[in-house]
C-alpha cells in the first residue's frame, strides 16, 4: 500500500513538473532521440587550441564528415575524393571563388550542407562575377564558438596567407546564450564557453589535484552524480523511479553549485585557466546590451580586416526557433533541455537587432535573417536547440546568396531577409530587465548554473 501511494504521488509529481501523464513519457522517447544534437555538432572530442581556445581533434570523423589538418570539419565525400583537398591554408586559384564560413555549430552545419549539396554553390554561380568559376566552401566554424572567436579565427588565417572572395559570419545564438551563461557562472562573458574551454581546463587540473583539495574533489563527485541521476531518470519505466532519481539529481546539483562557488575563488588564484577579468565589469551590467556591443565591435573588426582586400564580408544574424517574434515553435521533444535559453535568446536577440543599424551606418554588411522561417517552423529545425534541416539550410542559402549578389552589384545588405521595416521601435526591443513569459509549451525552466558539461558539451553550440 505504501508503494502504491508513493507511485501515485510520483505520478502527480511528474505531472506538476511536465504538465502531462508520466506514462505518456514512455511513448515520447522516440521524439527525444530525434531531438538529440547530431554527432557532428557535439564537442566531446575538442582539444585545446593556442589561439582559438578549442578545436576539433584532427582526424575526428563521423558518417558524414571528417576533419582537416587543423581540425576543421569538412564533408566526408570531399575528403574521400581528395584527402589533400581541404588542408589549410588553401591556395587561391584564379578560376575559383573561395567562400569562408565562420560561426558556431550552425555555421558548421551551413558549411557541411553546402559542401555536400550543390544548392548554395549553384546560387552563387548565377552571380555574373562568379559565372564559370568553381565555388569552394571552406569551413572555419566550430561548435561552441562565439565572438570574438570568429574574429580571432579570421585574423589568424589571414596571417597565414589564406585568401577569401567571400567571408560569411553566421552567428547570434551562441553569442547571447554563452555570454549569458558565462555571466551567470561568474565568468567573463567574452571568454570562450566556460562549459567547454573552462571545463576542459578544470578536468585537466583535476587529474593532478592534491588530495588536500577535498572540496573540489567533492564538487566533482556531485557534478558527476547529478549527471548520472539525470540520465537514469530518463530511463525509468515507473514514476517512483523517476521521482527518486530527480530528487537525487536536484540534491547533487545543489551541493555541486555550493561547493563550486566556495572553491572558485581559491582556484582562480592558482589555476592555469582563469575565467575572470581582474578589472571587473560590475554587478549591475546589462549582459544583453554588453553582449550586443561586443558582438558589434567584433563584426566591425572582421569587416575592417577584409577592407582593402578583394573579398567581401557579410554578417548574418541566424534564425532561432526560440525567438518569439519569428513565430510559434512546437518542440520536437516536450522534455527538451533548452527551456532555459528562452530568456537570453529573446532579450539578447532584441539587443543584437537594435545594434544592426549602427553597424550598417559604419559600413558593415549585416543581414538580419531572424524572420526567414517565420510561421514555417515545421520541417525547418533539426533539433530543439538551434540547428536546421536541409530544407532550412536551403532557405538560408537562398537569402544569403541574394545578399551576396546585392553587395557585388554595389548595394548594401538589407536589414532583413524578409520584407519589413528597417526602423526598429524602442518598444519592440525587449532589452529591459522585466521577466519574460514562456509559451505554454515551455513553462518550466531549470536553474541555469545546473546545466553543466554533460548537457552543454552535447549541445555543442552552447
Amino acid at each position: 500500500m505504501v508503494l502504491v501511494s508513493f507511485e501515485l504521488c510520483s505520478i502527480a509529481f511528474y505531472g506538476i513538473m511536465h504538465h502531462r501523464f508520466f506514462y505518456e513519457f514512455l511513448y515520447a522517447k522516440k521524439n527525444a532521440e530525434q531531438s538529440m544534437i547530431a554527432p557532428q555538432f557535439q564537442v566531446a572530442e575538442a582539444v585545446f587550441h593556442p589561439y582559438l581556445a578549442f578545436i576539433n581533434r584532427p582526424g575526428r570523423a563521423g558518417t558524414t564528415y571528417g576533419t582537416n589538418n587543423h581540425g576543421w570539419q569538412f564533408a566526408k565525400a570531399m575528403i574521400e575524393a581528395d584527402p589533400l583537398c581541404c588542408d589549410y591554408p588553401i591556395k587561391h586559384h584564379p578560376d575559383e571563388v573561395v567562400v569562408g564560413i565562420f560561426g558556431g555549430s550552425v555555421g558548421a552545419g551551413f558549411s557541411l550542407t553546402a559542401q555536400s549539396s550543390a544548392g548554395f554553390a549553384r546560387r552563387l554561380e548565377e552571380i555574373p562575377r562568379f559565372v564559370g568559376k568553381r565555388i569552394r566552401i571552406l569551413n572555419f566554424a566550430m561548435s561552441g564558438y562565439h565572438q570574438p572567436q570568429q574574429l580571432l579565427t579570421l585574423a589568424y588565417y589571414l596571417s597565414l596567407g589564406q585568401e577569401f572572395d567571400v567571408v560569411i559570419n553566421l552567428d547570434g545564438f551562441n553569442e547571447v546564450v554563452t555570454s549569458s551563461k558565462n555571466w551567470d557562472s561568474g565568468v567573463e562573458p567574452t571568454y570562450p564557453a566556460d562549459t567547454v574551454w573552462g571545463e576542459m581546463g578544470r578536468q585537466l587540473e583535476r587529474s593532478n589535484l592534491p588530495l588536500t583539495r577535498s572540496e573540489q574533489l567533492l564538487a566533482a563527485y556531485h557534478e558527476r552524480a547529478a549527471t548520472d541521476s539525470m540520465r537514469e531518470a530518463k530511463e525509468c519505466h515507473i514514476a517512483s523511479c523517476f521521482t527518486i532519481h530527480r530528487v537525487a539529481e536536484s540534491y547533487h546539483r545543489s551541493r555541486h553549485h555550493t561547493l563550486a562557488q566556495q572553491v572558485r575563488g581559491k582556484i582562480e588564484q592558482a589555476t592555469l585557466f582563469p575565467t575572470i577579468h581582474r578589472d571587473t565589469i560590475g554587478t549591475n551590467l546589462n549582459i544583453y546590451k554588453y553582449t550586443a556591443d561586443r558582438w558589434g565591435d567584433a563584426s566591425y573588426a572582421m569587416a575592417k580586416l577584409m577592407q582593402g582586400r578583394t573579398g567581401i564580408y557579410l554578417h548574418v544574424l541566424q534564425p532561432n526557433q526560440w525567438y518569439r517574434k519569428s513565430g510559434e515553435y512546437k518542440p520536437i521533444d516536450r522534455d527538451h533541455i533548452y527551456k532555459w535559453v528562452f530568456e537570453p535568446v529573446n532579450r539578447g536577440y532584441a539587443a543584437l537587432i537594435e545594434r544592426i543599424p549602427r553597424l550598417q551606418a559604419a559600413g558593415v554588411n549585416v543581414l538580419d535573417a531572424t524572420m526567414i522561417f517565420r510561421d514555417i517552423n515545421q520541417g525547418i529545425y533539426a533539433d530543439d536547440c538551434c540547428h536546421y534541416t536541409d530544407a532550412g539550410y536551403d532557405l538560408l542559402f537562398k537569402i544569403v546568396a541574394q545578399e551576396i549578389a546585392r553587395l557585388i552589384d554595389g548595394g548594401v545588405a538589407s536589414t532583413s531577409g524578409v520584407v519589413r521595416s528597417s526602423k526598429l521601435k524602442a518598444q519592440e526591443t525587449d532589452v529591459d530587465d522585466k521577466p519574460l513569459r514562456l509559451n505554454k509549451t515551455d513553462r518550466s525552466r531549470p536553474n541555469r548554473p545546473g546545466v553543466r558539461l554533460a548537457v552543454a558539451r552535447m549541445a555543442g553550440s552552447l
